[in-house]
């Protein structure tokens, strides 16, 4: 722009240097054009230039509209003159500076919004004002979350950034909008990179990358064998690297750790065993319940043979087990049934798409055998 301004200066209009000074002469459209190209290719904070004496006792512009934090500066062109504001908003700054040869520009950053009034004391009727607006442009959003960048599958972490009620808010999740998330705060439930973009006053801000690793869950299975009531429980999880392994036997008795487990059950009866396995290299873990029956006389078989596949899942799951086998979905501590199917036909697929993202309990029967897993549905 300033390049401009002297290309044309240069070009079309006789320029004359006294004392050390340019004097431009008759140049008050020329100012009058820089300004509104200075408006019209605004992209961030301005500098709206001011002319002072220029061909007479005036300030050109006389009015114009700034946003807070663009800057003023007048510059001298001829005569004596002043600057004295004497109408300003509450709270903004003072302002007054000679203009002529010795002191030929002076600037101004206004913070505060409102009219500001000034004039040259020295010619009366010689009176300038500009506006600053109360659009201020947005700062860089810095993403802040309640869980880390990196949990378990079926947890969540909350994304946020200091809220501002004059800012439009947007999050991407790698190249994809996040539908509706138009508020400061979003919940991440799956790997990827976040971002949240702001804009106000037409002009956008964005947040550094915020990356979230979504580690998955053990899938602890084992099978038994049992002599009466002396069971042998061995490990079947798949990949137990840097895993540990708690298991109890739903008879109060004490808990027992390691790979594989023996047990003792001192009456017959219906118990729930439970295998917890903890993945220290991410710190997740998850549990499987199986419920046996502990029986003198007639040994026990292995825990239902079925699968359920995705998991996590989407919209539906497919269900692989025993005919006549009866499935049902509660919340992770149990209760209700939220989706039961009364039977599976070797092969069956469930409809999950009405579960919100989280955690649940899925539970399979297969005449006196029931077996129950973790299911996480993820969106």
């Amino acid at each position: 722009m300033l390049f401009l301004c002297y290309a044309l200066c240069t070009w079309r209009y006789p320029c004359a240097i006294t004392n050390n000074f340019m004097i431009i002469r008759n140049m008050r459209s020329l100012y009058l054009l820089l300004f509104i190209l200075a408006l019209s290719c605004r992209a961030g904070a301005v500098v709206v230039t001011v002319t002072v004496g220029d061909g007479g006792n005036y300030f050109i512009p006389v009015h114009f509209t700034i946003n807070p934090g663009d800057t003023v500066k007048w510059v001298w062109i001829s005569g004596h003159h002043n600057i004295s504001g004497y109408s300003l908003p509450t709270g903004a700054s003072s302002m007054y500076s000679n203009m002529d040869q010795t002191t030929p520009t002076y600037f101004t950053v206004p913070t505060v919004s409102g009219l500001y009034r000034y004039t040259c004391t020295h010619h009366s009727g010689m009176d300038g004002s500009f506006f600053v607006s109360g659009c201020i442009f947005p700062v860089k959003p810095v993403i802040g979350s309640s869980n880390g960048n990196a949990f378990c599958d079926g947890d969540s972490t909350q994304l946020s950034s200091v809220y501002n009620p004059a800012y439009k808010y947007e999050w991407v999740r790698n190249s994809g909008a996040i539908p509706n998330s138009d508020t400061n705060i979003t919940v991440a439930t799956l790997v990827g990179v976040y971002r949240l973009w702001v804009n106000h006053c037409g002009v956008d801000s964005v947040s550094d990358p915020f990356p979230v690793t979504v580690h998955p869950l053990p899938q602890p299975s084992f099978s038994h064998t049992n002599n009466d009531l002396h069971y042998t429980f061995t490990n079947t999880t798949p990949a137990p690297v840097n895993y540990s392994f708690t298991w109890s036997f739903g008879d109060g008795s004490a808990e027992q750790t390691g790979v594989d487990a023996m047990h003792s059950y001192a009456t017959p009866g219906t118990y729930d065993v439970k295998l917890k396995a903890v993945d220290h290299s991410t710190s997740c873990s998850a549990i499987i319940i199986v419920r046996i029956r502990a029986t003198l006389g007639v040994n026990s078989h292995a825990p239902i043979n079925y699968t359920i596949s995705p998991n996590p899942a989407y919209n539906a799951i497919e269900a692989v087990g025993p005919i006549g086998s009866e499935v049902w979905i509660t919340g992770p501590q149990g209760g209700m049934r939220l989706i039961h199917h009364s039977t599976i036909s070797g092969k069956t697929n469930i409809d999950v798409s009405s579960l919100p993202t989280g955690l649940y309990l899925l539970h399979v029967k297969s005449g006196k055998d029931y077996v129950v897993q973790k299911l996480v549905i993820a969106r």
